[in-house]
C-alpha cells in the first residue's frame, strides 16, 4: 500500500503568488537549517528536521532484468505526500528518480524489454547495472556526492558518473528544491540511443527520469505553452497531481541553455524526463563528459504557470546558497 501521509510541518507564513521572493533567494543555507543528508546503513536520507524528504538507495536488491541502479525513493513533499513510485505493476523496472538509459552500445540500463525493429519489445540478456563506488556528504550535509560506474552486460565499464544531489528548503512557498547534477564520462567511444531511434515512434526516453505516484487527477503545464509537450523541447514541465481534495506539484527544469525534448506520460502512468536521444543517437568520444543538470521543486499545492519561473529562481538561489556553505 502507498504511504501518502506523514508528519505535518509547523505552521508557517505562506507566500502569495504575487510576492517578490528574489530578496530571499540567496540567504545562507544555515539561516533555516535546511535539508541535510545522513547515512542510514547502506543508504542515505535527506532530512528536514523530523521529515524525510528523500531516500537514496543503491540497486543491490533489484532484479538483474530491472538494470540495477541507485535511485531516489521515496521522495515526499513537506506535508508527507508521496511523489515517487517504485517497481509499480505497470512497469516493474521503474524506480523512483534515477538516471537511466535504454541503450548504450546495446546494453540497457533502463530495465525490462528492449525494442527490436523486427520483433518488437523483447526481454534480452543485455541488462547492465550501475554500481556506487563511493558516497560522501558535501556542503555541511546539503549535498550527497556519489561516484558511480556503469557496467555493461559483459561486465565492462562504459561510463563513469559523478552525481551530486542537493536539497534546499522553500518552506515559505510550501515547497522544497532538489538539484541533480550528473557528469557522465565515457570510458571509450560509445553511442547512446533509444527505441525511437530504432523505429518505435514516440519512445525517445532515456536520461533523467522521474516516476510519480498515481493520483485522482493530473495536470501538465510547460514553459513552451505547448498543448502536448511530449517530444517537444521546453525549459520546464510542471505536473500537478490531485489526491482527493489536495494537490501536489512537481516542477522539473532543465538547466541547459538548449533544452532537449521531453518524454512525458500522464495518462496510463505519470513519468517524465528530458530525453538524451529523442530522435537521433548521442555519440560520445572516449573521455568526453556529458552533463545532466536538473532542478526539481516539490510544492504542496497546485502550481500556476505564472509562478513557476519565480519558484525556480528561488529554488536555484537556495541551492546555490546551500552549496556555498
Amino acid at each position: 500500500m502507498r504511504t501518502s501521509t506523514g508528519p505535518v510541518p509547523p505552521p508557517r507564513a505562506l507566500t502569495a503568488p504575487s510576492t517578490d521572493l528574489s530578496g530571499r533567494a540567496h540567504r545562507h543555507a544555515d539561516d533555516d537549517g535546511g535539508p541535510r543528508w545522513s547515512a542510514r546503513g547502506a543508504s542515505w536520507q535527506l532530512e528536514l528536521g523530523e521529515l524525510v524528504l528523500a531516500h537514496s538507495m543503491g540497486g543491490e536488491r533489484m532484479p538483474t532484468v530491472h538494470s540495477p541502479r541507485p535511485h531516489l525513493h521515496p521522495v515526499r513533499s513537506l506535508r508527507g505526500r508521496l511523489l515517487t513510485d517504485r517497481s509499480p505493476d505497470d512497469h516493474r523496472h521503474h524506480y523512483g528518480v534515477s538516471l537511466t538509459i535504454p541503450d548504450v552500445d546495446g546494453t540497457t540500463y533502463w530495465g525490462g524489454r528492449t525494442f527490436d525493429p523486427e520483433h518488437g519489445p523483447m526481454l534480452l540478456p543485455n541488462h547492465g547495472h550501475q554500481h556506487v563506488d563511493h558516497a560522501q556528504m558535501l556542503h555541511r550535509g546539503a549535498t550527497l556526492r556519489q561516484e558511480i560506474r556503469w557496467i555493461d552486460q559483459d561486465q565492462r565499464p562504459q561510463l563513469h558518473e559523478q552525481r551530486e544531489v542537493t536539497g534546499a528548503g522553500l518552506e515559505e512557498t510550501e515547497a522544497w528544491a532538489l538539484r541533480w547534477s550528473s557528469a557522465l564520462r565515457a570510458e571509450h567511444a560509445l553511442t547512446i540511443s533509444s527505441p525511437a531511434v530504432r523505429g518505435r515512434p514516440g519512445a525517445g526516453y532515456g536520461g533523467f527520469f522521474w516516476r510519480l505516484a498515481s493520483g485522482d487527477e493530473v495536470e501538465v503545464l510547460n514553459s513552451a505553452g505547448a498543448q502536448d509537450i511530449h517530444g517537444a523541447p521546453a525549459r520546464w514541465v510542471s505536473v500537478a497531481v490531485r489526491h482527493s481534495e489536495d494537490w501536489t506539484s512537481l516542477v522539473l527544469a532543465q538547466q541547459s541553455a538548449d533544452p532537449v525534448p521531453w518524454f512525458v506520460r500522464a495518462s496510463d502512468y505519470i513519468g517524465l524526463g528530458p530525453a538524451l536521444a529523442w530522435d537521433a543517437p548521442l555519440e560520445l568520444a572516449s573521455g568526453e563528459v556529458y552533463p545532466v543538470e536538473m532542478l526539481a521543486v516539490v510544492v504542496d499545492r497546485r502550481v500556476n504557470a505564472d509562478e513557476v519561473d519565480r519558484l525556480l529562481e528561488l529554488g536555484e538561489g537556495r541551492v546555490q546558497a546551500a552549496r556555498s556553505a
